[in-house]
C-alpha cells in the first residue's frame, strides 16, 4: 500500500506541480489512511464517504493543472475513445430507423430516380453509418472534455 501511494504522489504530484501546499496535504492524508490501513481491514469506499468523495474531487477540479490534464487524459484515452465509439454506435442503431431500412433494403421506391437514389444510398450505407459514428463519438469525447474541464 505504501509503494503505491508513493507512486501515485511521485506521478501525480511532482508531474502536475500541484505546489508545496497541496503536496503537505496530500502527505498528511497519505500518512494517515497508510497508518489506518495497516491498523484494518477496511477498504477504501469504508474510509470516505461519497460526499466526501465528491468535494474532495470537486477541490481537485478547481486546481487548473490537474483539469486540464484530466481533459486532456480524456480526449487522448484510446479506451475512452472506444467507448464513446460504442455509445454512438448504440445510438445511432436505436435511434435511426430509416439506416435500418437501408441495411435491410426494405424500403422499395416506386420512381426510377428514387430507385436509383436508393441503390446508392444503400451501398453507402455502412460508409455512412460509420462516418457518423465517428462523428458522433468524437463529439461524445469532447463533451466530456468540456464538462469535466468547466465542472465547478
Amino acid at each position: 500500500m505504501s509503494d503505491q501511494i508513493h507512486t501515485v504522489v511521485r506521478r501525480y504530484a511532482f508531474e502536475l506541480n500541484l505546489g508545496p501546499e497541496i503536496l503537505e496535504l496530500i502527505g498528511i492524508t497519505a500518512q494517515k489512511i497508510h497508518i489506518y490501513a495497516l491498523k484494518s481491514n477496511a477498504r477504501v469506499n469504508e474510509l470516505i464517504s461519497d460526499r466526501q468523495f465528491d468535494m474532495w474531487l470537486m477541490k481537485l477540479l478547481e486546481l487548473e493543472k490537474p483539469r486540464v490534464y484530466l481533459q486532456r487524459f480524456i480526449l487522448n484515452s484510446e479506451p475512452i475513445q472506444q467507448l464513446c465509439l460504442q455509445i454512438s454506435a448504440h445510438i445511432i442503431e436505436s435511434q435511426t430507423p430509416w439506416l435500418d431500412q437501408l441495411r435491410h433494403g426494405s424500403l422499395q421506391p416506386k420512381h426510377r430516380i428514387a430507385k436509383q437514389v436508393f441503390n446508392f444510398l444503400q451501398e453507402q450505407q455502412q460508409t455512412l453509418e460509420d462516418h457518423l459514428e465517428q462523428k458522433l463519438a468524437m463529439l461524445i469525447q469532447g463533451q466530456l472534455a468540456t464538462t469535466t474541464y468547466t465542472t465547478k
